[in-house]
């Protein structure tokens, strides 16, 4: 992907600075430029709003097997999110969460608070 986004880019840069093309001069060309970063940076902030959603909605339906997870997959999200759910009355929840920061190698991200938790499941895996 990265390959073909720079090929599409130079395409771009000879089309808009070529005289057969749009033949913009080099202060043009920095304005468009800032209208492309512009949008790259607005898609990326929707991309991640989306991934938070699916992640959150893969939690609450268990839709991922902690034992396929790597720790390179853990960015600060992800864990975010996932301390979070430690925090949930749903139990299940809970222990898929604990699942989760297991595989990920982050258990010491699992609160001692849980041993107050209203189920004794969750209350034996925090122990």
């Amino acid at each position: 992907m990265d390959r073909v986004a720079k090929g599409i880019s130079a395409a771009l840069t000879l089309i808009l600075i070529q005289p057969w093309g749009l033949g913009l001069s080099w202060p043009q060309l920095s304005w468009v430029s800032l209208v492309v970063m512009a949008l790259w940076v607005a898609s990326a902030m929707g991309a991640y709003r989306k991934y938070l959603v699916s992640f959150r909605e893969s939690i609450a339906h268990q839709g991922l097997q902690p034992t396929t997870l790597r720790a390179q997959v853990a960015d600060l999200s992800t864990l975010e999110t996932l301390v979070e759910e430690l925090g949930h009355p749903d139990a299940p929840r809970v222990l898929y969460a604990i699942d989760i920061l297991e595989s990920l190698d982050k258990q010491n991200l699992v609160t001692p608070l849980l041993l107050h938790h209203t189920s004794t499941d969750v209350r034996i895996w925090a122990l």
